[in-house]
C-alpha cells in the first residue's frame, strides 16, 4: 500500500457506454492507482433516474488520498454522463477459513473415523423403558363404592 493512500470502492451508472472513461479519467486526474475494475454492463433500471430507464454499471476499486474524494465527488456529481455514484471505503476483509485442523496438545494425531451403517443393514431402535408410577393402586371395588355414595 501506498503512503498516505486509503483504499476505495466507486460504483457509478453511465448513460452510455463511452462514459466510463470520464470515470478513468477523473480517478487519474486525482492521482488515485486502478487495483480492480469490475464488469461494465448494460441494465434496466427499477426506476427512471434523470429520465433514463436504461444505464451502464461499472465499478472500480482503487488508492488514493482521503482530501482528493471530494474532488472526485464534485466532478461526478455535475458530469452529465454519470447519473449515479457512490464512493465508499471497504470493510476489512476477513482471511479464508483454513482447511486443515491441527491437533491439539495431548490427543492423537489423526482424528478418530465414525463408521456409518451400510445401506442394506437395519438398526435397531433401542427398547423403550417403563416408567415407574408413584401412584397408589386403587381397588375397582372402592372405587364402585364411592361412586354410588356420591350418585344417590
Amino acid at each position: 500500500m501506498s503512503e498516505g493512500k486509503k483504499h476505495y470502492e466507486i460504483s457509478f451508472l453511465a448513460r452510455n457506454e463511452g462514459d466510463k472513461d470520464l470515470v478513468t479519467k477523473a480517478l487519474a486526474d486525482i492521482g488515485a492507482e486502478i487495483t480492480n475494475q469490475g464488469r461494465y454492463s448494460e441494465i434496466r433500471l427499477a426506476y427512471p433516474v434523470k429520465k433514463q430507464t436504461v444505464a451502464y454499471f461499472g465499478f472500480y476499486d482503487f488508492m488514493a488520498e482521503a482530501d482528493k474524494i471530494a474532488v472526485l465527488e464534485g466532478v461526478l456529481r455535475y458530469s452529465e454522463a454519470i447519473l449515479r455514484s457512490l464512493i465508499i471505503t471497504p470493510p476489512p476483509r476477513k482471511p479464508a477459513p483454513r482447511a486443515e485442523r491441527r491437533p491439539v496438545e495431548g490427543s492423537s494425531a489423526a482424528p478418530a473415523e465414525i463408521e456409518a451403517p451400510e445401506a442394506n443393514e437395519e438398526i435397531e431402535a433401542p427398547e423403550p423403558v417403563a416408567e415407574k408410577s408413584e401412584e397408589p393402586e386403587v381397588n375397582e371395588e372402592l372405587l364402585d363404592q364411592k361412586l354410588n355414595e356420591i350418585i344417590k
